[in-house]
């Protein structure tokens, strides 16, 4: 019986990590796409705020709904987002 419980208590945390990754991808993708069209655009400084308002505004919507549940979810979402960072990162060094 504690195996079933122990399983059942894992299972939110990875749908947080989950999350987190998503988020990150969303937000770290957004950036660079950001930087990318903002360098072309007529009012750049316009188009990095607004878009840095969205971004960080899903970011920490999405956080909050997953920590309103556990700090530990709050924490596996957090390590989520740092994991995509370095994957994100990782693909634009090697797509250039």
């Amino acid at each position: 019986m504690n195996v079933v419980l122990a399983a059942l208590s894992v299972g939110p945390a990875i749908l947080a990590l989950g999350l987190g990754l998503v988020l990150g991808v969303l937000c770290f993708g957004g950036l660079w796409w950001t930087v990318t069209l903002g360098l072309r655009s007529k009012n750049p400084a316009l188009w990095l705020l607004l878009s840095s308002m969205g971004r960080l505004g899903a970011v920490f919507a999405g956080v909050y709904l997953v920590a309103r549940n556990s700090l530990t979810n709050a924490v596996f979402c957090l390590v989520g987002l740092g994991i995509a960072r370095a994957v994100v990162v990782r693909y634009l060094r090697v797509a250039r």
